[in-house]
C-alpha cells in the first residue's frame, strides 16, 4: 500500500514541477520558449490538418510560416500558432523530412476530436502540454514505483526529488516534439515485465516482444533522436535482474539479443515507413532514401572534405569525441550549479562507500547481492548516454542546447536510486552502531 501511495504523491509532485515548473528549476522565460522551433514543426501540422486533412503531405511535420516570412526571420516559429489559432490566415507549408512525424499525426486527430466537443481552440495547445507531461509522469512514475518495491522508499524519495528538480527533464516535458515519455517507455516495459517475472516466475516472451516493439516503433516514427540511447536503456534493466535471479550468462545473452533484436525491428519498421512517406512525395526511391541518409551522416561521422567551407555542419563534422564527451561532463545538472561531471563523482563516492560496507561491513545487515546488482547496472547504464555523444558525435556537437538530458536515460536515475540505497545503508550502520 505504501508504494501505490508513494506513486500518487510521484504523479502529483513530478506533473507540477513538469507542468508548471513550481519549483522553479528553469528560468521562466526559457521554460516557456525551450525547444519552441522543434514543436512550431508540430504545430505547423496541426495547422496543415486543421485546413487540408490529417494526411494531407502524406503527414509529414512542417512549419506553418505566415507573412512571406522565411527560416531565421524573427517572428517566422510564432506565425504556426496565429495559424492554429485562426484559421482564416493564409499559410505556405515547408515539410519537414528528417522523421515521419508520429507525434503530429496523433496531435492532429486529436486536435479534431476536441473540436467535436466544441472545446475552444486557445485550450487545444494546453491540453497537449498537459497530456504530454503526464505521460512521462506516469512513465517515471511507474519506473519509480518497481524501485521502491525493490530498494525502499528512502532511495525512491530521493531519486523522486532528483527528477523533480532536474531542468533538462523540465524543460523537455511538456514539449510536443519532443514527446519525452516516448524516451522511457521501452525501459519500463523491459523493467516491469523483469519484475513480473522475478515475483510471479513466469514470463511472456509473445507479450514482451510484442510490447517492446510497438514502443521502439512509435519512438522512432516520432523521431530518430537519441535511439541509441534508448536502446540500450531497454537493456539494462535485464541486467540487474540477470544478477539478482542468479541467471546462467546464455540465458542472460538469449534474453538480451531477442529483446534487442525485438527493439531493434521497430526501429527498422519505422524506418521502412518513414522512407515510403518520402517516396510518395518525392516518386523517388533513390532520392527519398538520400535525404534520409544525408541527415544521417551529417549527424555521425561526415568526411569534412565532403562539405563546402562556409557549411554549418563543417564544425560538428571536424568535432572528436573526446572533445564531446568533455562538453557534456561539464555541462550543469541540477538547478545549473552542478556539472555532471560532479554528480557523477557524488555517485561514484556513494559506490565506494557502498563497496567499502559490503567488505568490511559484515555485522550489517542488508541484501548484499542486490546492492552489488544495483551497483554494476547502474554503472552499465553509462554506456547508454554515452552511445549517443559517441555514435551521433555530430548530433551531439551541435546540439549542446539539449543533449545534457541524455544522461538521465537512465543513468542518473539509477545513480539517485545508488545514492539513496547508500544512505540508508549508512543510516542503519549508524543506528546499529549507537545501540551497541
Amino acid at each position: 500500500m505504501r508504494n501505490k501511495i508513494f506513486f500518487l504523491i510521484s504523479i502529483v509532485i513530478l506533473f507540477i514541477s513538469f507542468q508548471f515548473n513550481f519549483l522553479k528549476s528553469v528560468p521562466a522565460g526559457h521554460f516557456s520558449s525551450f525547444q519552441y522551433d522543434s514543436e512550431s514543426l508540430v504545430i505547423g501540422r496541426l495547422v496543415e490538418s486543421k485546413i487540408n486533412g490529417v494526411f494531407s503531405n502524406n503527414g509529414q511535420l512542417g512549419y506553418a510560416s505566415v507573412d512571406n516570412l522565411k527560416y531565421g526571420d524573427p517572428d517566422f516559429f510564432g506565425g504556426g500558432k496565429k495559424a492554429f489559432l485562426n484559421s482564416n490566415i493564409p499559410f505556405s507549408y515547408n515539410k519537414y523530412n528528417s522523421q515521419f512525424g508520429f507525434q503530429g499525426v496523433l496531435f492532429s486527430v486529436s486536435d479534431k476530436i476536441l473540436s467535436i466537443f466544441d472545446i475552444p481552440v486557445e485550450y487545444h495547445l494546453k491540453i497537449f502540454h498537459a497530456a504530454t507531461s503526464l505521460f512521462l509522469v506516469i512513465i517515471l512514475s511507474s519506473i519509480l514505483y518497481v524501485f521502491s518495491i525493490e530498494f525502499g522508499l528512502l532511495p525512491v524519495a530521493i531519486a523522486l526529488a532528483g527528477i523533480a528538480c532536474s531542468d533538462w527533464l523540465i524543460l523537455f516535458a511538456r514539449n510536443l516534439y519532443w514527446v519525452a515519455g516516448f524516451w522511457f517507455f521501452p525501459m519500463l516495459i523491459v523493467l516491469w515485465v523483469h519484475y513480473k517475472e522475478k515475483i510471479n516466475n513466469t514470463f511472456s516472451w509473445d507479450l514482451t516482444v510484442i510490447m517492446v516493439f510497438t514502443a521502439v516503433f512509435l519512438k522512432s516514427l516520432s523521431g530518430y533522436e537519441y535511439i541509441s540511447t534508448i536502446l540500450l536503456s531497454m537493456i539494462v534493466p535485464i541486467v540487474y535482474y540477470a544478477l539478482i535471479m542468479k541467471w546462467s550468462w546464455m540465458r542472460y545473452i538469449q534474453r538480451t539479443l531477442i529483446i534487442g533484436v525485438a527493439g531493434l525491428c521497430g526501429f527498422i519498421s519505422a524506418f521502412c515507413i518513414h522512407l515510403w512517406q518520402l517516396f510518395l512525395g518525392t516518386k523517388d526511391i533513390t532520392k527519398a532514401f538520400e535525404l534520409i541518409y544525408q541527415r544521417v551522416t551529417i549527424r555521425t561521422f561526415t568526411d569534412p572534405s565532403s562539405l563546402d567551407t562556409n557549411s554549418i555542419d563543417l564544425a560538428s563534422a571536424k568535432s572528436d569525441v573526446i572533445t564531446v564527451l568533455l562538453t557534456y561532463l561539464k555541462g550543469s545538472s541540477l538547478y545549473g550549479h552542478f556539472s555532471f561531471l560532479f554528480l557523477i563523482s557524488v555517485i561514484a563516492v556513494a559506490s565506494l562507500i557502498g563497496i567499502i560496507c559490503l567488505i568490511k561491513c559484515d555485522s550489517l545487515q542488508f541484501d548484499k547481492l542486490k546492492f552489488k546488482a544495483l551497483l554494476i547496472t547502474t554503472w552499465v547504464s553509462i554506456l547508454a548516454p554515452i552511445s549517443w555523444y559517441v555514435l551521433a558525435k555530430g548530433h551531439s556537437f551541435v546540439h549542446v542546447h539539449m543533449n545534457y538530458v541524455l544522461w538521465y536515460i537512465p543513468y542518473i536515475i539509477y545513480g539517485f536510486i545508488l545514492v539513496g540505497y547508500v544512505v540508508n545503508i549508512t543510516i542503519n550502520k549508524l543506528i546499529s552502531s549507537m545501540n551497541k
